[in-house]
This record gives C-alpha cells, structure tokens and sequence, in this order.
C-alpha cells in the first residue's frame, strides 16, 4: 500500500486529541542472533502506565493496545522484516502495523496527539526510510491489504 493510503487511514479518524500508542522497533538479531525488541517493550511498556493516573480511562484504553501490540508481535510478525512500526488507538478501534524495509531507532509513545499530525509524522518516517519514493519496496505492503 502506497504510503498515501496509510495516511489516507489515519486522517479518516474523527478530530479531537486521540492517545496514540507508537511503536516503532528494529527486529534484527544482535550479533548473537537474539532479537533486542522484547526486552525494550518489556521494559519500557510499564514506564508508559506509570505515567497515567491509576484509574483514568486512559489506563484501561493503553491495556487494550498494548495487548494489541503484544498479540501481533507473537502471532503475525513476518521473521524477515528488518523493522517495524505500530501504531493503536483503542478509542477509534484503530490497529495499523507498517512493515519497515530498513530499522528504524527503537522508540516507543502514548501521547494525545491529533490523527493529522500522526499522519504526518508516519508520513515522514516511511518517506525517509523509502528513500523518497512514497511507497514500499516491492514486496513490502501493510499487513492485510
């Protein structure tokens, strides 16, 4: 999918403040062969809970897309991708994970942010990484498009 239908899909979420859950990992191994991402989310996951007042809907709003990201992470990650980004938004029912064809620097937020500026953030990020071709390489597309 072209990266205009990504941002297409953010820019369709309804105006207002959203707390988006972003993620962005690198999935290759270490020089040992170990993948790194579990132990970042492991550790970093919990920080961004901590940050919420403990009974805020917030709270129970980042249990559901973390659980999303967890559940992707151990039921639909391809081995061959090189990085990844994930961004949830429980309120608006929002799940997108982009496949990224080279790694991107571990970096993990929940911030209320408008849809329009993830979108161009997300917008950027991939343009970069695309090398400024506005879309994937061949081969690499958002998972089930």
């Amino acid at each position: 999918m072209p990266i205009d239908g990504l941002v297409q899909r953010l820019v369709k979420v309804s105006p207002g403040q959203k707390s988006f859950l972003s993620v962005y990992l690198d999935l290759k191994p270490d020089g040992r062969g170990k993948k790194l991402y579990p132990v970042f989310l492991k550790n970093r996951l919990p920080e961004l809970s901590k940050l919420l007042p403990a009974h805020a809907s917030e709270q129970s709003l980042l249990a559901r897309d973390i659980k999303s990201i967890q559940r992707y992470l151990e039921k639909d990650l391809d081995p061959s991708w090189r990085g990844l980004a994930l961004f949830a938004c429980a309120s608006e029912g929002l799940f997108l994970p982009v496949p990224m064809p080279l790694p991107p620097r571990k970096f993990l937020s929940s911030l209320p942010l408008s849809p329009s500026f993830l979108a161009d953030s997300l917008c950027r990020s991939l343009s970069d990484l695309c090398c400024g071709r506005g879309e994937f390489p061949p081969g690499l597309s958002v998972p089930g498009e």
